[in-house]
């Protein structure tokens, strides 16, 4: 409704971030463009999707039958796979998943983000970053901010219609990159559940803040 460029989503923990990115940002644009407007997942380490994690990120949104509502009845599932997610079904008489030709979206560990930099993503509309705040016994990718910069340019490139989602748990905030790079942090620190600030910057972007409620 405000149409920000780049939007940071944050709150407390289990409040349905990931589902209604995962769902309503990823899904119902890619179903409402019937298929021409992709996604991006990104999380920050490799091993975020590695070792069956990548299979577990649409797990809550398929348990909840969201792609079943979503794609009415067509699609029943999101599947990973090779570093994409695919709308699915159970092919009984093949006894197994089939999914559909093109993947709905893509996923991207950011720190291994710089070999895409040759990487076309002119179908992506949407790019979601989860966990933007790290907690402090995690910490951060060395330069953080900048391999985050780099990736937005490269899923840019000349574009002016791609959207930037930025999720994350308001514990251990003080020293997060984003906040303070982009000059949020007093903002935030003033902010409470419930909240929402929409900012038009100078370089011309519109940046969402939304502490979302529990």
């Amino acid at each position: 409704k405000y149409k920000a460029n780049i939007n940071l989503v944050f709150s407390g923990r289990s409040d349905g971030k990931t589902f209604s990115g995962l769902s309503e940002i990823g899904l119902e644009e890619y179903e409402k463009s019937k298929h021409k407007d992709k996604f991006v997942y990104v999380r920050r380490q490799r091993e975020d999707f590695t070792r069956g994690r990548g299979g577990f990120t649409f797990s809550g949104v398929n348990n909840a039958g969201k792609v079943k509502e979503i794609t009415k009845g067509k699609w029943e599932k999101v599947l990973y796979r090779n570093s994409s997610f695919y709308l699915a079904n159970f092919n009984e008489e093949l006894d197994k998943d089939v999914t559909d030709i093109e993947p709905a979206g893509y996923a991207i560990p950011l720190s291994e983000s710089y070999h895409l930099k040759s990487s076309n993503f002119d179908t992506v509309t949407n790019v979601i970053l989860d966990e933007f705040i790290s907690p402090q016994n995690i910490g951060y990718l060395v330069d953080e901010w900048t391999i985050w910069q780099n990736l937005q340019s490269t899923i840019i490139r000349q574009r002016d219609n791609v959207t930037f989602w930025l999720f994350g748990n308001t514990i251990d905030y003080l020293d997060n990159p984003y906040f303070l790079e982009m000059g949020l942090f007093e903002i935030v620190e003033k902010m409470g559940p419930g909240d929402l600030i929409v900012i038009d910057a100078e370089s011309g972007l519109r940046i969402a803040l939304e502490y979302a409620k529990v």
